[in-house]
């Protein structure tokens, strides 16, 4: 099994889902995950301050960092 993810979609499309591509075809699922809402960050960051959610939202956009296993 291999995951793929990325935000440049003209590349994923160039090189991950074109006829031309060695991964062509063998897709089985497609998952668009859209950005986390402020007010969602809030609820589930309560030991941080609102001053830090703001600047950790600014930077990140609503999209969470993955952490390492």
């Amino acid at each position: 099994m291999i995951i793929l993810c990325g935000s440049l979609i003209s590349m994923m499309k160039t090189h991950v889902l074109s006829h031309i591509s060695p991964l062509y075809g063998r897709r089985t699922a497609q998952i668009r995950l859209s950005p986390l809402k402020f007010t969602d960050i809030m609820k589930t960051n309560s030991n941080k301050s609102f001053e830090q959610l703001v600047e950790v939202y600014s930077v990140t956009g609503g999209v969470k960092k993955l952490r390492k296993l």
